[in-house]
């Protein structure tokens, strides 16, 4: 018997598909599930369970920080990331952004993180955007044709200094008509 044509399994699937990122508690309150763990609750990842009693409006910095990289691999983790980092201040944006900095490419290439780093893109110093840029160097062509990557060097060739860029879009020089098709 093969589970993926199991009627009654398939039958217990279509509620979680239909509302896959949250689903009601006890109290009626919002819980996150993770599209990583297939609606699922984040049992399996304890640095996200705090987080998984929380809206996206009552999430703290704590939290938040505590589950990075993986609450920004998650479609409600990425909003209340951008929510959170948003409201921080200066020293816990910085503490953030370097703790997703050797997360850069990863989540460049994921699902929802590609978002967290445009968005981070858009939002941070020019000091942190070249950090971030300079977390992608030697991969920008590979990132250039990924499906969620190339979004993350569009973003990139958007809002930071030409000059900055320069030396990182070099990279792409011999197979620029690829990168384009």
């Amino acid at each position: 018997n093969n589970p993926q044509f199991n009627n009654n399994n398939n039958a217990n699937n279509k509620g979680n598909r239909r509302n896959k990122n949250f689903q009601k508690g006890k109290n009626n309150e919002r819980i996150i599930f993770s599209n990583a763990n297939q609606g699922n609750p984040l049992q399996s990842n304890l640095a996200l369970n705090p987080i998984i009693k929380h809206t996206i409006e009552s999430a703290t910095f704590d939290e938040l920080y505590k589950g990075l990289p993986d609450i920004c691999k998650d479609h409600p983790g990425s909003k209340i990331f951008e929510k959170i980092f948003g409201e921080s201040t200066v020293e816990q944006k910085e503490m953030i952004i370097s703790k997703l900095l050797p997360e850069v490419y990863s989540l460049s290439k994921d699902v929802f993180g590609n978002y967290v780093i445009q968005y981070l893109l858009d939002v941070t110093t020019p000091e942190n955007r070249k950090k971030i840029i300079f977390e992608i160097y030697n991969r920008i062509k590979e990132l250039s044709l990924h499906m969620y990557g190339c979004r993350v060097i569009q973003k990139a060739i958007e809002v930071c200094d030409i000059n900055d860029l320069k030396q990182h879009l070099i990279e792409l020089k011999d197979d620029l008509i690829k990168c384009v098709q």
